[in-house]
Parts: C-alpha cells; structure tokens; sequence
C-alpha cells in the first residue's frame, strides 16, 4: 500500500482503503495511471467493490 503513495492525492481520495486493497493485488498496476483512471471509472460507473471490483480489474488489464 504504501507504493500508492506515488500517485497524486486526488486519485488516492476517489477509492476506498478497501477498494485500493483490491487494486494492490496486482503487481505494479500503481504505476499505470491511466489504468488506475480506468479502473476507478468503471468503480463509479458500475459501483463495484470486492470481488466484482477484482474482476473487473482482470479484464481491464487483459485490455492494455
């Protein structure tokens, strides 16, 4: 968690702790931040959280 660090203060207040949990668990996808804005979008769009919100990560990386 604590590598989220580097990213700006504005993306880090658009998920949850729990939400960024979700996010971490996969390797260096902090770097990539217009996955992260991609990812977040399609958090608020659909509302996802746990599970829902890892899957939706997996296929948003199979996309890039």
């Amino acid at each position: 968690m604590y590598l989220l660090c580097k990213n700006s203060e504005t993306l880090l207040e658009e998920l949850s702790y729990d939400q960024w949990y979700e996010v971490t668990k996969f390797k260096e996808i902090y770097k990539n931040e217009s996955l992260l804005r991609q990812i977040i979008s399609e958090r608020k769009k659909e509302n996802l959280s746990g599970i829902p919100l890892r899957n939706k990560i997996k296929e948003l990386r199979k996309k890039k």
